[in-house]
């Protein structure tokens, strides 16, 4: 499928993953009556029965219709009505099906046929619904799992849903098209290029409908208790975040007790701040002096924040006139070579480690990394890629550049407040954000094993809680 029509069908279908669920995508060859043929891709279909035959012919398409689409539609069109338009389309319940009877004429049925312009749900009696169609004319047939209702278009234009609402959720829809007469043919479109009817409209009004819905649903606050809820789940975010100044006055405002003392929440702040600031060297330095024994407990943080260390050094130093050596120890670093790095290379002799200079430092800095990550078996790739930076004359210029970033030290400055939290007993994450990835846990996993379509409609866009 063209590139840019998986774009349009994840457009339409954001929460279905192609690779683990199939959306309908042409007539399955396997499910088709003996009068009909297919072509084109198994998109089009075409009535070939002798002209004496009165049997409708039926197929259905390849996969069932995901309940996590929310809504799904598809169209077709008729290029050629044949001798009477006996063409109906419309969706089957379950993948087995009389392939003899036309869509809505068996149980659990749902059809709309061009001949006579009827509705048939299960029953081979019909109730007048919309317009006849025929050649040149597209139709469409759309299930909404959220308001449990089949509706059908015609030329782009909205039918309605007429006797097919109230419609059983399940995961077991099926597209069908029937023809009955010599030289029916129609051809299918499942998203494989832009509709006729304008469907993600009507998605984003039944989103619409729904989420409002949602937002009329009564919340009890007797005695204040959602409130004060809410209050302490956002106080409790702001503390572990350290904005302390926020945290106070919320707390006094909402008559609730900070789960940590204002002075502390401060300290771990004035803490990390030193961190997303580059200021490596005075972070540990305080870590170690406010939180003995924190670094020795966690020690792939530890190493973690070392090698952010030598990239802050590395950074800020112009390695250039020291590249030889310097590519000779990173070489004997990462290749675990201890003698040569000890005693055939001057470049890492114990006068060097007194040396005060940047490039000594440097180092330095590697060797306690190697004697680090060697003592705790811990991973060699972010060593590795720490002293790559020391081939290049210009690391900021280099294929390696990314790590100089300053965004690169964020995910440490998290990492280093969770462990400083937890050696006090305190949670790792806050209360609301874990409430919030558990709500949108719970509605991807309903999303995928309800027939309840609502619910797509309400985790769609709810990626960011995770």
């Amino acid at each position: 499928m063209d590139p840019n029509n998986q774009n349009y069908l994840a457009s339409l279908y954001p929460l279905v993953e192609e690779k683990s669920t199939s959306l309908p995508k042409r007539w399955h060859q396997s499910s088709k009556n003996k009068n009909l043929s297919l072509s084109n891709r198994n998109l089009t279909v075409q009535y070939q029965g002798n002209a004496k035959s009165k049997d409708a012919g039926t197929v259905r398409a390849d996969a069932p219709i995901p309940p996590m689409c929310g809504a799904y539609y598809f169209e077709i069109r008729v290029t050629d009505k044949g001798k009477d338009g006996y063409i109906g389309i419309g969706l089957n319940r379950g993948a087995a099906f009389k392939s003899d009877r036309h869509p809505g004429w068996e149980k659990d049925s749902y059809g709309y046929h061009g001949d006579d312009g009827n509705a048939f749900m299960s029953n081979t009696m019909g109730v007048e619904f919309g317009p006849k169609f025929g050649t040149g004319d597209i139709v469409g047939c759309g299930i909404n799992f959220a308001e449990r209702c089949i509706f059908f278009t015609l030329n782009g234009l909205f039918l309605g849903s007429g006797p097919f609402t109230d419609i059983a959720p399940s995961a077991n829809f099926y597209p069908v098209v029937g023809l009955q007469s010599q030289g029916e043919t129609v051809e299918a479109n499942f998203g494989s290029e832009k509709f006729a009817f304008d469907f993600p409209a009507y998605l984003t009004e039944t989103r619409d409908r729904v989420r409002a819905q949602v937002a009329r649903h009564p919340v009890s606050n007797k005695h204040g208790e959602w409130v004060r809820t809410v209050d302490s789940l956002v106080c409790g975010l702001l503390v572990h975040h350290g904005y302390s100044g926020a945290a106070e006055a919320l707390a006094k405002s909402a008559r609730i007790d900070l789960i940590e003392p204002a002075e502390d929440i401060r300290s771990r702040q004035g803490l990390l701040s030193l961190l997303l600031k580059g200021d490596l060297d005075e972070a540990l330095r305080r870590t170690e002096e406010l939180h003995p024994g924190l670094l020795a407990a966690n020690p792939n943080l530890h190493f973690q924040l070392k090698c952010r260390q030598f990239i802050e050094l590395v950074s800020r130093t112009d390695v250039s006139s020291a590249i030889p050596q310097l590519a000779v120890a990173a070489a004997a670093s990462v290749s675990g070579d201890v003698e040569m790095r000890e005693e055939g290379s001057s470049a890492v002799s114990k006068s060097d480690v007194e040396k005060t200079t940047d490039i000594d430092r440097i180092f330095q800095l590697g060797r306690e990394l190697h004697t680090l990550r060697v003592n705790h078996g811990l991973d060699q790739a972010p060593f590795a890629d720490a002293i790559s930076l020391l081939a290049y004359e210009q690391p900021a210029q280099s294929p390696m550049s990314h790590l100089l970033d300053s965004e690169q030290r964020e995910p440490l400055a998290r990492a280093l407040n969770s462990a400083i939290l937890e050696s006090r007993c305190q949670p790792s994450r806050p209360a609301l954000e874990v409430a919030l990835s558990q709500a949108a846990r719970c509605l991807s996993a309903l999303s995928k094993h309800s027939a309840d379509g609502s619910v797509a409609f309400v985790a769609e866009g709810t990626a960011w809680l995770k």
